[in-house]
């Protein structure tokens, strides 16, 4: 999956382990807000913020390869997906940490219609950088709903969203709902 100049967010299905995340910001330079692995399993997976920003931040450009055997394994026997959110900064711009935001995950048990919680320190506002509702859903037909959460939430400091479903894109399967967000100066 590539994404190119900027902000977004990355899926790929399981099972993920053995693919490649790819990220060109053309002359800008990627920024990792987070990165789950494994939010399918039970136990809601590995956070591979730190391991993704090591391999990634500052960098025009970016190939990040999912291995089980560094990682490690979340849930045995299950396939596993890799969820990722990045910004692409401008060349020539400096970053002072401001900005950083993170991801998040709604496994398909947690609920039918997903709601969703941000919070940003005082003097911070949300910025949502994409949302997918249904990422799970087989052959990719899972609905972008980036506009929807940036409606509800962008420049507010706090955020309760109850995701709106109107159309089913995988009926009959429990969906999975997946946000990325950075946390603004006000």
């Amino acid at each position: 999956m590539t994404n190119v100049m900027g902000d977004g967010v990355g899926y790929i299905k399981p099972e993920a382990t053995g693919n490649t995340a790819s990220i060109n910001c053309g002359s800008g330079k990627i920024g990792i807000l987070g990165a789950i692995y494994g939010g399918n399993c039970p136990n809601g997976g590995y956070r591979l913020d730190e391991s993704m920003k090591k391999a990634c931040d500052g960098k025009s450009s970016c190939s990040y390869t999912v291995n089980y055997r560094v990682v490690g394994d979340a849930c045995p026997f299950v396939a596993k997906d890799f969820f990722y959110g990045y910004t692409c900064q401008a060349p020539g711009s400096q970053s002072n940490g401001e900005g950083r935001g993170n991801v998040g995950y709604i496994s398909p048990e947690a609920s039918r219609i997903p709601s969703v919680s941000i919070n940003c320190l005082e003097g911070f506002n949300i910025r949502v950088v994409g949302s997918i509702y249904g990422a799970n859903c087989p052959r990719g037909t899972g609905s972008d709903r980036t506009n929807e959460l940036k409606a509800a939430c962008n420049g507010k400091n706090t955020c309760n969203y109850k995701a709106k479903v109107s159309r089913d894109p995988c009926p009959g399967v429990r969906k999975d709902y997946q946000y990325a967000y950075q946390c603004i100066k006000g």
